[in-house]
């Protein structure tokens, strides 16, 4: 399964961002942009490629746009004044890597401290056995000669340019860019992101697929955010009590012949350190015999990683006309 991250460079305007597919772990992503992309010009050279399907072993890059013929507007990079801001806009599993200041950060820490963990060490060492190479890499062209149609990943080719002397060469202001697809995509992939809690990695992964490349992105996008706005309303623990078959159920889970109806939200505890993890959601659940349906607690995690998917053409609906149908 892969294992999503985003790459964020600091440019003159702000920040600079794009998503990477696969392995985005300190052991694999972290350890190769430290080897591999530690200067500026390097993480900016890296950035500008927009998205990207992964990094391999001595530096190479597959990017969706230059390798895979991605439209250009699908996958460029997002942009922000402020970090804070970039990295909700981009789908990752919980690794933000961002070089500013002439280091590279793995969640706001050093990556060189995080990388220097005992169990991040190990982990590095079990994949990389050689090490960094003494000898220069080799050219692009020996390289393109031994590339593997296979797993298509190309060379990370520098740039024939002269040295890049200001990053703004590489990205024009964010003043200067209109409103585009790319910024729609953006906000639709921002919206994913909120919703991590209540979508399980599968169908996360495909919509944010589908919202990127896809020629009903429009609809994904627009879905995602009009989700995100209504679990961000929905009512939490308690707040339906006593409204019996009049209780809205505002989400809608199933697989296979079960369904889940989710009526509350966990409320979840500021303190906890995933504050927005629906443990104890509530709702009404019908396992195959609507006989032996019943109202109780639903662990979302479970149920998600089970395979339940969210179902995108739901509206809230009243229990009472949900049994009707059941029991119909």
């Amino acid at each position: 399964m892969s294992t999503r991250s985003a790459i964020i460079c600091q440019t003159a305007a702000g920040f600079s961002g794009i998503y990477c597919h696969s392995d985005g772990y300190p052991a694999w992503v972290g350890f190769l942009l430290q080897q591999h992309f530690n200067t500026p010009e390097k993480a900016a050279a890296l950035v500008a490629l927009g998205d990207i399907s992964g990094i391999g072993r001595n530096g190479e890059v597959d990017a969706y746009h230059r390798d895979s013929g991605e439209k250009w507007e699908n996958v460029s990079p997002v942009e922000s004044a402020s970090l804070a801001d970039i990295f909700p806009m981009i789908a990752n599993d919980g690794h933000v890597y961002a070089f500013a200041s002439g280091a590279w950060t793995h969640n706001q820490k050093p990556l060189l401290e995080v990388l220097a963990r005992p169990e991040i060490k190990a982990e590095t060492a079990s994949m990389h056995p050689s090490g960094i190479p003494d000898t220069p890499p080799a050219t692009i062209a020996e390289r393109t000669a031994s590339f593997s149609t296979a797993n298509r990943m190309l060379p990370f080719a520098p740039s024939t340019k002269a040295p890049v002397k200001s990053l703004d060469e590489i990205f024009p202001p964010i003043a200067a860019k209109p409103p585009s697809m790319k910024q729609r995509i953006a906000a639709g992939i921002a919206a994913l992101t909120a919703l991590q809690p209540f979508i399980g990695l599968g169908q996360s992964k495909v919509i944010a697929t589908l919202i990127r490349t896809s020629e009903e992105q429009d609809f994904f996008i627009d879905k995602m955010i009009e989700l995100a706005a209504q679990v961000e309303a929905m009512p939490h623990t308690y707040q339906q009590e006593g409204l019996g078959e009049q209780a809205i159920a505002h989400l809608h889970y199933f697989i296979g012949g079960c369904d889940w109806w989710i009526t509350e939200k966990d409320m979840g505890d500021k303190e906890d350190p995933a504050p927005n993890l629906q443990l104890q959601a509530f709702g009404y659940a019908c396992l195959g015999d609507p006989d032996f349906a019943e109202l109780g607690y639903i662990s979302l995690p479970e149920i998600l990683e089970a395979g339940a998917e969210l179902d995108l053409h739901w509206n809230p609906t009243a229990m009472a006309e949900i049994k009707a149908k059941l029991f119909a």
